[in-house]
């Protein structure tokens, strides 16, 4: 009986140490996507800037012709 005992305890403990291993490589594969997150955090972020500037840009570029229109015209009145 005693043999049994040590060898079930043996095959816990060898269950138990594949479990650490597997939470291991977990924690480590959730640390890089993580990682590969930020990373398009930050280049989402550059994005939706310059696209900001462009869509002032444009704006920019409309509303600029009625703006000299309307200096004309109120510098005529």
């Amino acid at each position: 009986m005693p043999e049994r005992t040590e060898q079930l305890l043996a095959e816990i403990l060898e269950v138990l140490r594949r479990q650490v291993a597997n939470q291991e490589q977990a924690l480590s594969r959730q640390e890089e996507a993580v990682a590969i997150q930020r990373d398009a955090v930050s280049r989402q972020r550059v994005a939706l800037k310059r696209v900001w500037m462009l869509i002032i840009f444009i704006l920019v570029v409309i509303t600029f012709p009625y703006a000299v229109s309307w200096v004309q015209w109120f510098g005529r009145h």
